[in-house]
């Protein structure tokens, strides 16, 4: 993704049918019906894109940590506090 598609998390609206939206709802569907075939015998582990990893490619890699910390985005080549040290 060039461009994030929003600039501030404030812009991010979630919608009212989420849960029951059909991409939603498939995935629901598909764990619960792990859990009635399986138990509580294993555990049901899945890749699914989750708010932090969709925002990190909503917003870009450097700018969203900076976003949820409340700092401004990192000056380039600025060291980091681990870094000095």
């Amino acid at each position: 993704m060039s461009q994030p598609l929003w600039r501030a998390p404030e812009e991010i609206r979630i919608p009212s049918d989420l849960l029951t939206h059909p991409d939603t709802r498939c995935v629901l569907d598909a764990i619960g019906a792990l859990r009635r075939r399986l138990g509580d015998s294993v555990a049901v582990i899945g890749k699914a894109m989750g708010p932090w990893t969709l925002a990190y490619h909503c917003f870009g890699l450097e700018t969203f940590p900076a976003a949820v910390g409340g700092r401004r985005r990192p000056r380039r080549g600025a060291r980091s506090r681990s870094s000095r040290k």
